[in-house]
């Protein structure tokens, strides 16, 4: 398994499979999310790191992640439901006509998901509330950008 970095440009560590069971910490220097990647599969998930982080990372059939993380879950949360809403709602955000209702879909997809990362504060530091909060505004208002380019 592979720990890549944000921009997946960086190997942060690479771990057997057969050591998933042990701790792992990470040499950082500053908060960022990366992903865990199994060579050879379409086996990943994302995570967040920081420096002097501890890591329990799981295989379980077809799903890797690290336990006792809800700022991991949640990270995840964030890639999962946006994916979802491309799913769900692509036709209406495609159509060249209804730049509105593209934005106000994106910003209730915000606000939903604003409200659940912060039901969990009290499981999470001020560093990785502002980093979901980032993450969670980037995922969405990068690709209007990209989308108002094309």
């Amino acid at each position: 398994m592979f720990v890549l970095s944000a921009s997946e440009e960086e190997i942060l560590a690479k771990v057997p499979l057969n050591k998933l069971k042990i701790e792992f910490r990470f040499s950082i220097e500053e908060i960022t999310t990366a992903k865990f990647v199994i060579k050879n599969t379409d086996i990943s998930s994302l995570t967040i790191l920081r420096p002097g982080a501890k890591k329990f990372i799981s295989l379980d059939s077809a799903v890797i992640y690290s336990r006792q993380s809800t700022a991991d879950s949640l990270v995840n949360y964030l890639h999962t439901s946006t994916n979802a809403v491309f799913a769900k709602y692509g036709q209406l955000i495609f159509e060249q006509d209804n730049p509105n209702g593209v934005k106000a879909l994106f910003d209730s997809l915000v606000t939903v998901r604003s409200n659940q990362i912060h039901a969990f504060d009290n499981q999470l530091d001020k560093d990785e509330i502002s980093l979901l909060d980032f993450q969670n505004k980037a995922r969405v208002y990068n690709f209007c950008f990209f989308m108002a380019e094309l």
